[in-house]
């Protein structure tokens, strides 16, 4: 266990959460979902030796007294080598991932921006907070004392800073409350990184010792338009009649092609594609030349680094370019980890959410996790919790639960369904519903009551065949 030299002033134990043990942090990370390091430790937990195992994750010496979080807008997870992918698109960040705890089944509570911040920076699901941020129609936050990440650690002695590229994330939508400085820009991710690292100087020349600086970028959100020098997939393919670089071309592409023929359609995908593969190795390039700063000045000494994304994309899978359109693996699946000089690497393969990051963001730090947060810290959800989606996007209300390795699909407006077995189909490709299912009666008790709850909050929305 940690001696009282080694545990920053800062700590004390949480109320509302039991410590992890020596003996629950080596099991987790010799197997109980999660697989670590091969490291040389004390011989009987298996952990370097001085490592704080009263947390997960693991810790060399002390558990980090500053936060850094970088969210990042439309990340397909699948495009990452770890997913899939057979190009290494980001590799600086996969090597910082690869050197932290990374969560490989983390899901976002939805599919597009606003309700995904939402459930990271309260660790609630809007809908359980009485809210519904609709697509089409979007309002601000109306809580107008949200209790927030950034507030309750802003209370703990964090200075607490945001800087982000798009809006949803600002005082416009009610989203920076908790945040003693913040910064809406619509700057792309290098002048970003700048505003990042300006907030840093400030509060070291103003003597502040503990940080939470959260930066939240837009790239790769459509339209996908990096530098020209990471285009040059494009020489390789026909031209298309659509400007890909501005919002309305994008949008005129994706309107058209539905009425193209399969060939014509195939070339605009590939353009997209181009351009979308380019912003992710910009956005990676970006990411390393700013890490180097930050390391140069010292701030990532003593920094706990969180990444999440907080939605996909889809690319015609279902008939769609974009997200907020369904709850499938390309629009729903998320990147999560967390990295710091001395973390004990692992991976943790136990499904994970948004809320649950900050619910393990404070935990890590010592404090309470407020009963209204509903996430759980990392490692301690029971493995029957199901994990429950939703959104009112482009396409209507549509919601999803998932549970020991079975999703199940349900959209409002038509009453469709479907059934995967992500063991086998991760992507969601083989739809296997049918009402005699065994899987769906179990599913469906979990999600119905999630349907009724947003019924009570859309009346202007009503539920096709709302029973399996």
């Amino acid at each position: 266990m940690c001696t009282p030299d080694t545990v920053p002033r800062h700590r004390r134990a949480s109320a509302a959460r039991p410590a992890i043990t020596l003996g629950l942090a080596a099991s987790l990370l010799a197997g109980s979902g999660c697989t670590g390091a091969d490291d040389s430790g004390d011989g009987e937990s298996g952990l370097p030796p001085g490592t704080t195992t009263d947390t997960f994750p693991a810790f060399r010496d002390h558990v980090p007294s500053n936060l850094l979080v970088v969210s990042i807008e439309t990340l397909r997870r699948d495009h990452l080598a770890r997913y899939g992918s057979d190009r290494s698109l980001m590799p600086f960040l996969e090597g910082l991932a690869a050197e932290g705890v990374v969560l490989d089944a983390h899901r976002s509570c939805t599919n597009w921006t606003f309700p995904a911040v939402f459930c990271y920076t309260t660790g609630a699901d809007a809908t359980h907070a009485g809210w519904v941020p609709r697509y089409d129609t979007a309002t601000r936050v109306p809580m107008p004392d949200l209790p927030t990440l950034a507030g309750w650690l802003s209370e703990a002695g964090f200075y607490t800073m945001l800087a982000s590229s798009v809006d949803w994330l600002s005082s416009e939508w009610n989203t920076d409350a908790g945040y003693q400085v913040s910064k809406s820009t619509e700057a792309k991710a290098s002048a970003l990184w700048d505003f990042g690292l300006q907030m840093l100087d400030g509060a070291q020349d103003q003597g502040l010792d503990r940080w939470f600086l959260h930066l939240h970028f837009k790239e790769p959100h459509s339209p996908y338009n990096p530098p020209p020098e990471y285009l040059g997939g494009l020489a390789e393919l026909d031209p298309i009649p659509y400007d890909l670089s501005t919002n309305r071309g994008h949008d005129e592409a994706r309107v058209a092609l539905t009425g193209l023929s399969e060939e014509e359609r195939d070339l605009v995908l590939a353009h997209i594609h181009v351009r979308y593969e380019g912003e992710l190795r910009w956005l990676d390039d970006q990411m390393a030349e700013a890490w180097h700063k930050l390391g140069e000045r010292g701030f990532l000494d003593d920094a706990l680094l969180v990444v999440w994304s907080d939605h996909g994309e889809q690319f015609w899978e279902r008939g769609e370019v974009g997200h907020a359109c369904a709850l499938h693996a390309e629009e729903n699946d998320a990147l999560a980890f967390f990295w710091a000089r001395n973390v004990v690497p692992g991976a943790w393969d136990g499904p994970t959410a948004h809320p649950d990051l900050a619910a393990t963001i404070l935990t890590l730090e010592g404090l309470d996790v407020p009963p209204e947060v509903g996430g759980l810290p990392l490692g301690t959800a029971p493995a029957d919790r199901p994990w429950l989606g939703w959104s009112l996007g482009r396409l209507g209300p549509v919601q999803a639960v998932a549970l020991d390795a079975f999703k199940l699909h349900y959209r409002w407006n038509t009453g469709e369904r479907e059934l995967y077995d992500l063991a086998v189909d991760p992507a969601e490709q083989f739809d296997l519903y049918t009402p005699e299912h065994p899987q769906v009666g179990t599913l469906w008790t979990h999600l119905r009551p999630e349907v009724e709850a947003l019924a009570g909050l859309v009346p202007e929305y009503t539920p096709v065949e709302p029973d399996p």
